[in-house]
């Protein structure tokens, strides 16, 4: 009984520590990229692309034109609504869609500890497979954390449904969670591992309701469709389903996009053959599966970003938690005493997270010449943004927030352009007639993060 005691307040004793460590880390990372919220230095170039459509999301023509011409839309159109309607309380579109971004992170890291606990991780596990979304997702994707995209404000509704479809103990609830997830579809289209998990794991377990809740989930979606349509005519679908490259050796070409997800599958999989917890099994397996295998679906067409793997990292997340206390009982003998697996492993997600050539949380801290620096390019974007207002007419910038601080509208995108062309939908000649009265400005590089 004696060593029973012992051996969990040692268990207890470095979960804190963990926590405590992963905690930290969460604060220097999250707290650099607070402070890079108010900075106009542009993130992405899909910053301005989101703002330039936030500005317009009461406007049907504009925020989804014909497919014809230099800009595109393929984004659904409520992560536009919500910036705008909330756009009044900051400064631009660009600095709310990187508060809500920044805080979506939160929500996420909050619904994989509500999950986890579903699952059956006790609060100290499940904190630890919370803190670690936060972590990886402000350390491993910085440029997509607390950036104006609408990807993380999408996930952070379909991670919430999720929790919902797991906590539910009545068929409403069920039918609840899967209108959040076509609601978070109409945030960001991609957004389909969360759902086919949810559904897989309904024809598992509760067969008879599979048909119903398909059914009603097709219907969800062909009303928002069919209202989006209504409101933003056909030219929503046809910029929806635009066309492009797609080339199935581009997944492979990206397989180190995987390095964050990837360090915590040996352990899952040896959790896989240890644990007696089926439901926590089959509910993993799926994310992990659903979730690689839309990855690499999405992955096949040109220009598709790492932003499709956020829902693997949600999934893996969870395994973070359900992991860690059979991992607990486990351990290897050194020549300095005992070492749990759970300690193994934790130590290796810290690892991951501390080995990262982005220096900008450290510098933050502790570089005041850094902190200087950024001020210091700050105003080469003001500088920039002035003398893009004096031209007139239509303008395109290489560092595109630059000509939307400057209030040009949105002219060119050059993602479409070479997809037209690329496609055949258009010729170099007809490109050249088209940007004929647009300038194309050079902006000065240190616009940009």
């Amino acid at each position: 009984m004696e060593c029973e005691v012992r051996r969990r307040s040692t268990h207890d004793v470095e979960s804190l520590t963990f926590i405590i460590v992963f905690a930290a880390l969460v604060a220097i990372f999250v707290l650099w990229l607070g402070w890079r919220i108010s900075f106009p230095l542009e993130i992405d170039g899909n910053e301005a692309f989101n703002a330039w459509h936030a500005d317009n999301a009461f406007s049907p023509n504009k925020l989804y034109p014909n497919p014809d011409v230099l800009i595109l839309n393929n984004y659904p159109p409520l992560s536009f609504i919500v910036v705008r309607l909330i756009s009044s309380i900051f400064a631009n579109e660009i600095v709310a869609g990187r508060i809500l971004s920044l805080l979506s992170i939160f929500l996420v890291g909050a619904a994989t500890y509500r999950c986890a606990r579903e699952l059956g991780a006790a609060p100290k596990y499940a904190a630890l497979g919370g803190l670690w979304f936060i972590a990886t997702m402000a350390r491993g994707f910085a440029g997509y954390a607390g950036m104006d995209d609408p990807n993380l404000l999408g996930l952070s509704v379909a991670a919430w449904a999720f929790y919902v479809y797991l906590s539910a103990r009545s068929a409403s609830t069920i039918f609840a969670a899967f209108f959040l997830m076509a609601v978070a579809g109409f945030i960001k289209h991609n957004l389909i591992a969360i759902p086919i998990c949810a559904i897989a794991c309904v024809l598992i377990s509760q067969r008879r309701m599979a048909m119903p809740i398909m059914i009603f989930g097709l219907l969800t979606c062909a009303t928002f469709s069919a209202l989006t349509v209504s409101v933003y005519g056909s030219n929503f679908v046809l910029q929806l389903l635009a066309a492009r490259q797609v080339s199935l050796l581009a997944p492979l070409k990206s397989l180190d996009h995987l390095q964050w997800v990837v360090v915590v599958w040996p352990f899952w999989i040896v959790w896989l053959r240890w644990s007696p917890d089926r439901r926590a099994k089959i509910v993993t397996t799926i994310l992990i599966v659903a979730g690689t295998a839309t990855w690499f679906l999405w992955k096949v067409g040109a220009g598709v970003d790492e932003n499709v793997q956020f829902e693997l990292v949600f999934g893996t997340s969870i395994c973070v938690a359900v992991v860690l206390p059979v991992l607990h009982d486990r351990g290897i003998s050194t020549s300095r005493g005992w070492i749990t697996l759970s300690a193994v492993f934790c130590l290796v997600l810290i690892a991951r997270l501390l080995v990262s050539p982005e220096c900008g949380p450290y510098l933050l801290l502790g570089s005041p010449a850094y902190r200087l620096m950024i001020a210091r390019q700050s105003l080469v974007v003001d500088r920039e943004v002035s003398r893009i207002r004096t031209i007139p007419g239509a303008v395109s910038c290489s560092i595109q927030t630059v000509c939307y601080l400057a209030g040009k509208a949105f002219v060119f995108n050059d993602f479409a352009v070479q997809q037209q062309i690329a496609m055949g939908r258009a010729s170099n000649s007809e490109i050249a007639a088209a940007v004929r009265n647009i300038r194309f400005e050079t902006i000065d590089p240190r616009a940009h993060w």
